[in-house]
């Protein structure tokens, strides 16, 4: 990524000095119309995390927590489309709309632990299992902007600013772990945990947030010119609840050895216990980045002559 910024600039920079050799008259028109793409790379860091401490019978201790990261991977190129109106030569207003994502990485990491009171004979023990998942994340801001723009003969400088409207949408999935026990027929009692589960499918919300940009075009003709651009996109920060896979599981550590820890219900009760205990945290997502992108400009309309 860091390459391709590079490359991006000094493209820019080759011809801006190329086009200083040709200069332009001062003439601005009242219409610009730009198709842009580049790179936008959306960091999505958070965590999540279940934890339950509990005891049951000969159970004098169980305790379980689950860790679970959402991170971004491969970030996805942006592209978009933007069209200005000038009433002047410099102040004007600009509509734009865009796209940005990245895919998704999640890693969970289960650690359980028990502890076997003195009646049955005592002892501690622990497992651990983990979970590695994938999902993406997609934005579209559309924005209405003030634009300025500071010309000389060849190079154009803007400064633009305003509120933006995100529509974003998350996919991601994952695990945790969720303990349980049971007693058989002869009293004795057993101890395990499920694998259940967790994912949001296609959760989509929109948010009202603002830019802030800088630009530099090189002009081309008249007409056309090159724009480089880099864009700041502030959206809100979102807390999203995960949603639970329901089904039977078997358990994670014993239920090659013992069968009645197989086919292990997971269902709605259990979910209704996670939501009241509060023992599973919700996911507080930042979806704010920045853009850099490469784009050319059109401009058409009568003209305004600088004095």
């Amino acid at each position: 990524m860091k390459r391709a910024a590079a490359g991006i600039l000094l493209f820019v920079w080759t011809t801006a000095l190329a086009a200083a050799v040709y200069p332009f008259p001062d003439v601005y028109k009242k219409f610009e119309f730009s198709l842009f793409g580049g790179l936008a790379p959306v960091k999505i860091s958070a965590v999540t995390s279940y934890a339950d401490l509990w005891n049951h019978q000969w159970l004098s201790r169980v305790e379980e927590r689950t860790s679970i990261e959402v991170r971004s991977g491969r970030s996805r190129l942006s592209a978009g489309a933007a069209i200005s109106y000038f009433f002047g030569p410099r102040f004007g207003i600009q509509a734009s709309l865009c796209r940005a994502g990245a895919d998704l990485e999640t890693v969970s990491d289960f650690d359980f632990a028990w502890s076997w009171s003195a009646a049955v004979g005592g002892g501690n023990f622990s497992r651990a299992a983990g979970w590695d998942g994938q999902g993406r994340f997609r934005t579209i801001p559309i924005s209405l902007d003030l634009l300025w723009r500071f010309s000389g003969r060849s190079l154009e400088t803007s400064f633009s600013a305003g509120p933006s409207v995100f529509i974003n949408s998350l996919s991601a999935e994952t695990g945790f772990g969720f303990g349980f026990t049971k007693i058989d027929a002869s009293n004795v009692q057993y101890v395990d945990a499920l694998g259940v589960g967790l994912d949001f499918r296609d959760r989509t919300w929109t948010a009202l947030g603002f830019n802030l940009g800088a630009g530099l075009d090189v002009r081309l003709g008249e007409a056309w010119s090159l724009v480089l651009e880099g864009r700041f996109y502030f959206c809100p920060a979102k807390t999203l609840s995960w949603d639970f896979v329901l089904g039977t599981y078997d358990g994670l550590f014993f239920s090659q050895t013992y069968p009645l820890l197989k086919a292990v219900p997971f269902d709605a009760s259990d979910v209704e216990f996670i939501r009241k205990s509060g023992t599973l945290s919700d996911l507080r997502l930042n979806p704010s980045f920045l853009q850099l992108h490469l784009g050319v400009k059109f401009k058409f309309g009568e003209g305004f002559h600088e004095n």
